[in-house]
């Protein structure tokens, strides 16, 4: 997954690496939601954090590009929402990192119209 965020025409553009059959589903339409798990080593991509490490807002993308072996599609972003993960009981699910206790959550993106498909 790349890690820069990148601007074009002044919208701010989410880079995602993602396999080749995902791809083309979102190229033709056949996807309109993708989701990705918020993690320490990536939270700063999504969410904006306070002092305490909570999520105090979700960072806003006009658009996302899907990407994989010289291929992409440009999708504009419609909404995104965050969702908590539980368990088969209801219960919310934690992991550690480095000793750090974290709260498994999921930035959930509904995509747009495709703005550019390349490769594809």
């Amino acid at each position: 997954m790349k890690s820069d965020i990148t601007t074009l025409n002044g919208k701010k553009i989410l880079p995602l690496s993602m396999g080749v059959r995902r791809l083309q589903e979102i190229a033709y339409g056949k996807i309109k939601t993708v989701s990705q798990e918020i993690l320490p080593r990536t939270q700063n991509r999504y969410v904006i954090l306070d002092d305490e490490d909570a999520i105090t807002a979700i960072i806003h993308y006009d658009a996302i590009s899907f990407e994989t072996f010289g291929a992409s599609v440009l999708v504009e972003v419609e909404s995104a929402k965050l969702y908590e993960i539980v368990d088969g009981r209801g219960e919310l699910i934690y992991f550690t990192h480095n000793g750090k206790r974290h709260q498994r959550i999921v930035i959930e993106y509904t995509l747009g119209k495709i703005i550019n498909r390349r490769g594809i």
